[in-house]
């Protein structure tokens, strides 16, 4: 049960841990491409989770899901922000708080 565990562990440690590094180098190598890289290795290292042999190989391919997670979800609100389009200066006061 202890080797179990840590399937969960590993990714939440790894996809915390790489988060803001995956951000960063987005910025400086671009979203787009950290975006899609990260979906080529999350669905990849998906595979091999559902190939694994072992509960060892099982958690060493969830370490790799972590990080082309992590490579998710530090770049796609940076797309959807940079794609979407600014809402128009009246509506904005208008549903600013007081």
């Amino acid at each position: 049960m202890a080797a179990v565990e840590w399937v969960v562990t590993v990714y939440l440690l790894v996809v915390s841990g790489l988060l803001l590094s995956f951000g960063r180098l987005g910025d400086l190598r671009g979203h787009k491409a950290m975006y899609v890289s990260g979906f080529a290795v999350f669905v990849v290292s998906s595979a091999l989770c559902g190939l694994a042999a072992s509960v060892e190989s099982l958690v060493a391919f969830r370490a790799v899901q972590a990080l082309g997670a992590a490579m998710l979800f530090a770049n796609g609100p940076a797309i959807l922000t940079a794609t979407s389009r600014p809402r128009s200066a009246a509506r904005r006061s208008a549903c600013r708080p007081r």
